[in-house]
């Protein structure tokens, strides 16, 4: 399974579980549309999440999803530091006003 080239906090794993973004045994994921073929997801691995709890998740998503690639994030202990000025696209890209 490839690994994620972003890097994730502890923030990040939060706003996706208020947004629903959360499998059935609990591993958060952020995911972001390819095409009319899927959906691409990344799992947001925590330290108290096993190979085994990775692995349910990944089967979840094939199984209740349009799956076209999924990679494995582990998330960075410190929230990040953020201003009321800026706020986060759907794609994770920030944008400063």
């Amino acid at each position: 399974m490839p690994k994620a080239t972003k890097t994730y906090t502890v923030t990040d794993v939060e706003r996706f579980h208020e947004l629903g973004d959360i499998t059935e045994n609990g591993v958060t994921y952020d995911s972001w549309m390819v095409g009319s073929s899927g959906m691409r997801f990344c799992l947001l691995q925590q330290r108290h999440h096993s190979a085994t709890d990775i692995a349910m998740a990944k089967r979840y998503l094939k199984r209740d999803r349009d799956v076209i690639q999924i990679t494995v994030a582990e998330v960075d202990k410190q929230p990040e530091n953020t201003d009321s000025a800026s706020v986060r696209s759907p794609r994770n890209t920030r944008f400063s006003y």
